[in-house]
């Protein structure tokens, strides 16, 4: 199952990061709330709704079912389609598709001190605790690796691959980043200026909580699903 692909220090570091989610979601609904948009939110049950229109964020989510399914069925190459390609999902605000691969193809591609801290903490233990900005760097494609490296050679390990790498760690980076925006907004002296939009709390719930899924039930697909089997 999910929880037996995860290793004891990664159960252990998930723990301790439950108590500071819960904090940083209350932190981040006094900031975000002062913005009320008008962009089309989405309904994402149990009386979540966003205020900006993240639907491609959500249905990500059934990206991962669809890649299950074809994965149970040994259908490998339409499961890596979906991930480099996407399937169920849209377009982002640039016009890309928002694809399961881009979670960390493009937290790889950033400056490090851009991809936050729960990026850096895995990418430091999987580079022997390395302080080298280079060596660091060179291995920032780690969640992808191990994702190609899963559906060729065990494809049952992807899609619970994604969801600790690709999805989980994405999902700490839109916080980090939204925390970030919410603090310059509140220092600067003229606050108009940073736009929140949905301050990253749109993007987050929209990729936790995903399509499909019913209110305190393990019956999606996302990491509420996932966090609910723990």
């Amino acid at each position: 199952g999910r929880t037996m692909f995860m290793s004891d220090s990664l159960k252990t570091d998930r723990e301790r990061r439950i108590l500071s989610l819960l904090l940083s979601f209350f932190l981040f609904g006094l900031c975000v709330k002062e913005s009320v948009g008008d962009d089309g939110g989405i309904d994402l049950g149990g009386g979540v709704v966003t205020q900006t229109n993240v639907e491609h964020y959500a249905a990500l989510a059934l990206d991962l079912r669809d890649m299950e399914r074809h994965i149970q069925n040994d259908e490998i190459n339409d499961a890596t389609n979906i991930y480099m390609e996407g399937y169920n999902s849209g377009s982002d605000t640039t016009g890309s598709r928002l694809t399961l691969h881009r979670l960390s193809s493009d937290l790889a591609q950033l400056p490090l001190n851009e991809t936050g801290p729960s990026f850096l903490y895995h990418l430091y233990g999987l580079t022997t605790r390395s302080i080298d900005v280079s060596e660091l760097q060179s291995n920032a494609k780690y969640a992808d690796v191990m994702v190609r490296t899963y559906l060729t050679e065990d494809p049952s390990r992807a899609t619970n691959a994604i969801l600790v790498l690709n999805m989980w760690m994405y999902a700490m980076y839109l916080l980090h980043q939204g925390l970030d925006r919410c603090y310059k907004r509140s220092v600067a002296d003229n606050p108009d200026v940073i736009p929140l939009g949905g301050g990253g709390m749109d993007e987050f719930i929209s990729l936790w909580i995903g399509k499909e899924q019913t209110p305190g039930r393990s019956d999606g697909y996302g990491l509420y699903a996932w966090s609910q089997e723990m």
